[in-house]
């Protein structure tokens, strides 16, 4: 199933990066997930920047058919990896989305622009569920939990640009 969202930031790209990168943020959009547990590593080598990430959630609030696959808490690993900036700031990311354990992976892109207010990043992405006769019904339950998500830690972004 795909998922594609256009968020926007009050900042220009190169301050947006520096958000995204920075591991007090990580934390913040972490604990915004109400993450049970995370760990974390930000590496730069070369022009490449990729941050790992690896949280614990809670499926308590997941439907009946999701919580069956993941009865103690889902593990998520997340890795971006950020391309050179252009001359104007704009980067390429690519996202790997993996649900530990589970059948189930998000794989694409974001890209990260200046517009006039500041910055927007284009998410498009592909989650799949290698499940025979229940993967598009669980694709469809659970993109929904990764767009709220992803709006959410939109939200804390903001917060975190315009506070200092």
């Amino acid at each position: 199933m795909m998922i594609e969202l256009g968020l926007t930031h009050p900042a220009p790209p190169p301050a947006v990066f520096e958000m995204l990168t920075d591991p007090e943020f990580i934390a913040l959009r972490c604990a915004s997930s109400e993450a049970l547990s995370f760990t974390q590593s930000v590496t730069t080598t070369g022009p490449e920047t990729v941050v790992e990430v690896e949280r614990t959630l809670s499926t308590a609030e997941l439907p009946e058919l999701l919580r069956n696959f993941a009865r103690n808490g889902i593990k998520v690993h997340e890795t971006l990896t950020w391309g050179p900036p252009a001359a104007d700031g704009a980067r390429d990311v690519q996202v790997a989305l993996d649900f530990v354990g589970q059948p189930m992976k998000m794989r694409g892109t974001m890209r990260l622009v200046a517009t006039p207010e500041g910055s927007a990043l284009a998410v498009r992405a592909e989650l799949k569920a290698a499940i025979p006769l229940l993967g598009g019904k669980i694709e469809k339950v659970t993109a929904p939990f990764i767009i709220s998500a992803i709006e959410t830690e939109e939200k804390v972004g903001h917060e975190w640009l315009t506070s200092r």
